[in-house]
């Protein structure tokens, strides 16, 4: 998001954006697309991303607005700093770490955040951009009071002559997964699902892709063996053309999560043309209103039904609904459409004034 959010407006005139990020290997700068990347090395720990250099680059770089991006790391204490400093305003992306599950995962860590500077960073900021209304009540709800802007995530859709068509069924249609695969993504009420359908639909996979710890990775291989499964199978991270080759080729995208402020991936399947089927747990109402897909309740016996009933369609049923999906997400998500209103956004705070029509600000009324 960052990386797509920060090429599109970097190409807006008058503005000049530069992204300053950790030097790990989660950020592969060779392959790069955003603005101009800034790294920085960690001291200590990486979890909490202590990084001394970034005050002084903010300081002798002078932005006008600081937009950070996640929570409970040691970005937010030096943008803060910064502010302090400078009397500048920043705005924070909470990226659905303020979603009640969300916050009862490492919370020892979150706990000595808050202490030290995060509920200070928090507290301080001029605005709060969301993805989605239910993700504006969870940081209502953590105590946030200023100014909200909910603007959703954009999404590339890649250019239809970059991705061949499908030239009918395959034999072994897939079910896929993809994303990070950790334990607020519900995939043991997914693999329960499959196990239930499994031999009605013999021809069928069902395909979990993504990074994820070893251990967590390992007991889902085990649950699938418990439940006696044979057609699960579990691949490596994919990235780039590569992705949008997978989510194309599958004829079902799959979120079981317990917790999303957005969820990306259902997005970029809905640009590739692949219908989705989503738990209430990420804010995806619009897959039902525009005919591409399924929004349900969480749990096994929810998932199991949506799959038997998306599963028994025809091909040629689930191209349409691909097809709306595919349009839906030009119409409504493309990234020139959202850079434009987050630069609308990032002016108003530079500027203020009236507020930009195209932006819902949200004020609290407690």
């Amino acid at each position: 998001m960052v990386e797509a959010l920060s090429a599109a407006v970097d190409n807006i005139d008058g503005f000049d954006v530069r992204v300053f990020g950790l030097a790990d290997n989660s950020w592969r700068q060779h392959e790069w697309n955003g603005a101009e990347p800034v790294s920085l090395t960690a001291v200590g720990p990486l979890a909490f991303g202590y990084t001394p250099a970034l005050l002084r680059e903010l300081l002798n770089w002078r932005p006008d607005i600081v937009h950070t991006h996640g929570l409970w790391m040691h970005h937010s204490r030096s943008v803060h700093q910064w502010s302090k400093r400078t009397g500048r305003p920043y705005l924070v992306s909470p990226h659905g770490m303020l979603e009640p599950v969300a916050l009862k995962m490492s919370s020892t860590k979150k706990a000595v955040s808050r202490f030290l500077f995060q509920d200070a960073a928090l507290r301080d900021a001029c605005l709060i951009h969301t993805t989605s209304d239910s993700e504006t009540e969870s940081c209502r709800k953590f105590g946030l009071t200023q100014p909200v802007s909910v603007v959703p995530n954009g999404v590339t859709v890649p250019p239809a002559s970059h991705i061949p068509e499908k030239q009918g069924a395959a034999q072994r249609p897939a079910v896929l997964s993809l994303g990070r695969i950790h334990p607020k993504k519900g995939l043991e009420q997914l693999l329960g699902a499959w196990a239930l359908l499994e031999q009605k639909f013999p021809l069928w996979d069902l395909q979990i892709v993504g990074p994820g710890e070893a251990n967590y990775i390992q007991t889902l291989k085990e649950l699938a063996a418990k439940l006696n499964t044979e057609s699960v199978q579990f691949r490596d991270a994919v990235a780039g053309m590569e992705k949008f080759q997978l989510l194309r080729d599958a004829e079902l995208f799959a979120l079981s999560t317990l917790s999303e402020n957005f969820a990306l991936t259902v997005a970029e399947s809905l640009a590739c043309g692949t219908p989705v089927i989503s738990t209430k747990g990420a804010p995806w109402a619009g897959l039902e209103t525009n005919r591409c897909g399924w929004w349900i309740d969480q749990g096994v016996p929810a998932m199991a039904a949506a799959l038997e009933t998306a599963m028994s369609l025809s091909y040629e049923q689930r191209q349409v609904m691909g097809s709306r999906g595919r349009k839906w997400m030009e119409s409504e998500f493309g990234w020139e459409m959202i850079s434009q209103q987050m630069a609308q956004v990032y002016s108003w705070i530079d500027r203020k004034g009236e507020p930009p029509a195209s932006v819902q600000f949200v004020s609290d009324d407690r």
